[in-house]
């Protein structure tokens, strides 16, 4: 990534399609008339993919007029903050500030979904789970070292989906606890709807399109109960089918 003066980020907002218009005609190839035209417009773009891929709950909310003024202030020399106050101010914002209001914003999301859908029952863990249908409780997972073979489907709490698939094989010492404690509550056969609160999913970690503190609701269909896995630690665990189930961008296994 191009690095411009920290100012500018500091007071850089993502460009919202539903609430803001843009500020200036769209650029063409007629706008870049010089090669310091063609700089100029990539350096840019370089901002705006930036702030574009920031988490969509912070972006809608930031000032598009703000984040130009920021631009031409720190071009012209007349910036309301030093380098260093502006760096200061981001770090103390994303390190504390927006940690708290993401996690109060979760806490939120969890009592809605408690309110709003009463047939949903919790767990001591906090779990949320609805049993659409239970299945074959004889065969079901018990210790938490099982494969299952599932179809599942995840969504953030606004239902941007992040995560699917059919069919496949998973390890349950291989998963988040909230999905490894939800499909345990089922047999084989059984459909479960569960809403995962931060602290049995990711955390404050943020992870592939998961943002840090997230709610997430899984709809799962558990086709088999597998024993574990009879392969050497020494060798690749997940075998052959790795790539069926595992996202190559968090990290992690679902």
């Amino acid at each position: 990534m191009l690095l411009l003066p920290v100012a500018v980020m500091a007071l850089t907002s993502a460009y919202s399609q539903k609430k803001q218009k843009p500020l200036l005609k769209p650029a063409d190839q007629r706008t870049l008339r010089t090669t310091y035209d063609s700089i100029s417009y990539a350096l840019g773009m370089d901002v705006g993919y930036h702030m574009a891929n920031m988490n969509k709950s912070l972006a809608y909310k930031l000032s598009q007029e703000v984040a130009a003024a920021a631009l031409v202030d720190v071009m012209s020399g007349r910036e309301v903050w030093t380098q260093e106050e502006s760096m200061a101010f981001l770090m103390e914002y994303f390190k504390v500030r927006r940690p708290a209001e993401l996690k109060k914003a979760s806490e939120e999301v969890l009592r809605d979904y408690s309110r709003k859908n009463r047939d949903f029952h919790v767990t001591d863990s906090g779990l949320l789970y609805k049993i659409e249908e239970p299945g074959d409780m004889s065969v079901k997972a018990v210790d938490g070292n099982e494969r299952v073979v599932v179809n599942y489907v995840g969504t953030l709490s606004d239902g941007t989906e992040f995560d699917g698939n059919d069919d496949v094989t998973l390890p349950l010492d291989g998963v988040i606890s909230g999905w490894s404690e939800g499909v345990r509550l089922i047999g084989k056969g059984g459909k479960i709807k569960l809403v995962i609160p931060p602290d049995l999913g990711y955390g404050d970690r943020e992870t592939g399109p998961i943002p840090p503190y997230a709610v997430l609701v899984f709809d799962i269909e558990l086709l088999d109960v597998l024993p574990p896995s009879e392969q050497d630690d020494d060798e690749d665990y997940y075998g052959d089918d790795e790539e069926e189930y595992y996202d190559d961008e968090s990290g992690e296994y679902y």
